[in-house]
């Protein structure tokens, strides 16, 4: 009723049999009323619309959810982020109702409520008694009516509250309640966080919990304290016992001096420059970051005072260090890239275990002729530059054959920038190409990628982060345009260094194209060694889906990218 088909929903909706519920959730960041105002407006003008606010996060998130259609027209309104929350059921608004009583009965459990522990409701907002028919009746409240948790972390704080523990999984609700309480004094820790090691974030948990005295017990961590075994020392019930070590903090006196701290160079990845800072403050998750077709949280370089607060003698040894500090954060770029593409052969090799496994059966994915065949362009697109097949042709065929005679050399070469081969070769068609061949100047391509219903990289119906970004690969078939082979003549081979991507929606469903305006910006040549900067902007029916930006590759020797570590 509630989830899978939504047959509640169906009914409230008056949907025909065979048209599907398509329900969304997404998280928005804008505050109730702006969201409660945007969806007044749309039902205003049209009366078919379904989408409802379902919970309040923080005085400036809100939970909306409804038909697909209309939560995405909602969003577009507002003009605001959405991020998508994936399973999630059909309650917290009306649609609830229709089961309002089986919903009820099947949260009346065995209750015990122990003594000394005060108990919130959610949908309430408030304390309140705790027993078997209050429990389910809270419960299905909020699934009629949704909450505001805002209000509830509130009442909780006025009732004297100052400490929160998130025991269960990541912690969205301790990022909630620090954004609710802000700079008020309080402490909130999770758990369980998403991406740590569990026994880490647990004892860490506690750790703070200690800090802040909230937990002085920890027998329950360590169990029975075992004795101390009985040895030598300990045979004559007459020798003393060792005495306790004790720690002197000395109190009073002057204030502390500290010295003035010394000055850190933060190289830039990709582009060579150095930022000085003289502060050790430490800084906050800001963004993120993939390199070699990973994603990782990025942490700028701490911001701290003004460069004047630190001796002026210490800036030639700083400046003079930035050198060293830029050759090994190179290094380390070049360590990570070869990693992430160890790992993904490894993942390759795995999949190709298990295909034999299966007993070869290539039934999990269409042949290359079934593939180009699948990207053929409807007939109200743009003319295509360069095909499937052409782009299979440059992948694994000649270069020639797909950019001119004047790159019949570069077939030559034992190494050459390629597209990859499947099933990696995400490049469907490529719509357009500018800039002049061979110049190493600046350059665009526009790409398409179609997701397939059949697409053996489907996760959950959804097309992973990674392979979102991996699709935007060509990148590779633009550097060879301008000409980068003729320069490095296959001593060198392509290792991408540094990006930066950002997400504006949910990831691509099947059914969807993602269009890929990818530009060079401009080659640079440090010594031996050739780099370009380039950007692109990922776009699903004209509205953004991700951004790269900050992308920086290069060209490395074989002996250079073994001897990076």
């Amino acid at each position: 009723e509630l989830a899978g088909s939504c047959e509640a929903a169906r009914r409230l909706w008056r949907l025909p049999g065979g048209e599907p519920v398509d329900w969304l959730v997404v998280v928005v960041n804008r505050a109730a009323a702006d969201v409660e105002q945007a969806i007044a407006q749309q039902v205003a003008e049209d009366a078919t619309s379904h989408v409802y606010l379902l919970i309040r996060n923080t005085p400036d998130e809100c939970v909306i959810g409804g038909r697909r259609r209309d939560v995405q027209r909602v969003v577009q309104r507002m003009g605001c982020d959405a991020i998508a929350v994936g399973g999630a059921s059909t309650v917290h608004c009306e649609i609830a109702a229709a089961v309002e009583r089986a919903y009820r009965a099947l949260h009346e459990l065995e209750t015990t409520s122990p003594a000394g522990m005060r108990f919130y409701s959610a949908a309430a907002g408030a304390a309140y008694e705790l027993s078997r028919q209050t429990a389910a009746e809270s419960i299905t409240r909020q699934a009629l009516e949704g909450f505001d948790f805002p209000r509830l972390i509130e009442r909780a704080y006025a009732d004297g509250v100052r400490v929160f523990v998130e025991a269960g999984p990541h912690n969205s609700c301790t990022r909630m309640i620090r954004r609710i309480l802000r700079d008020r004094p309080h402490v909130a820790v999770s758990a369980s966080t998403r991406g740590e090691d569990e026994v880490a974030t647990m004892l860490g948990a506690l750790a703070t919990l200690v800090a802040h005295r909230a937990v002085a017990d920890l027998s329950g961590l360590y169990g029975r304290v075992a004795e101390e075994p009985v040895g030598p020392a300990r045979e004559d019930p007459k020798t003393e016992e060792t005495p306790r070590k004790s720690i002197v903090v000395q109190v009073g006196g002057p204030p502390p001096d500290p010295p003035v701290p010394a000055l850190e160079v933060s190289p830039v990845a990709a582009g060579g420059s150095q930022q000085v800072v003289a502060s050790s403050d430490p800084p906050e998750p800001s963004e993120v970051r993939g390199a070699a077709g990973a994603v990782a949280e990025h942490v700028p370089a701490p911001v701290g005072p003004a460069l004047s607060a630190a001796p002026v003698a210490l800036l030639p040894a700083a400046v003079a260090a930035g050198g060293g500090e830029t050759a090994r954060a190179h290094q380390a770029f070049l360590r990570f890239s070869q990693a992430a593409l160890e790992g993904m052969g490894r993942t390759l090799a795995l999949q190709a275990r298990m295909w034999a496994a299966m007993g070869g059966n290539d039934a999990w994915r269409p042949a290359r002729g079934e593939l180009a065949a699948s990207a053929r362009v409807p007939s109200d697109r743009a003319a295509v530059a360069f095909s499937r097949e052409m782009c299979m042709e440059f992948a694994v065929g000649s270069v020639a054959n797909v950019l001119g005679p004047e790159f019949a050399e570069v077939d030559t070469f034992p190494v050459r920038v390629r597209l990859p081969d499947e099933p990696l070769m995400l490049v469907d068609r490529i719509l357009a190409v500018t800039g002049e061949k061979c110049s190493l100047a600046s350059g665009t391509i526009v790409t398409e990628h179609d997701v397939r219903p059949d697409a053996w990289y489907l996760d959950g119906g959804r097309m992973p982060v990674c392979v979102a970004v991996e699709a935007g690969q060509a990148d590779l078939f633009l550097c060879s345009y301008l000409g980068i082979d003729l320069q490095v003549r296959g001593q060198r081979a392509y290792r991408l260094l540094d990006a930066t991507v950002t997400f504006h929606r949910e990831l691509p469903r099947p059914g969807e194209t993602i269009r890929y305006e990818i530009a060079i910006d401009k080659f640079v040549r440090q010594g031996e060694t050739w780099l370009f900067f380039f950007r692109f902007d990922a776009t699903i029916a004209g509205r953004p889906m991700l951004t790269m930006r900050s992308g920086c590759a290069g060209f490395f020797t074989t002996e250079e990218i073994e001897n990076s570590g």
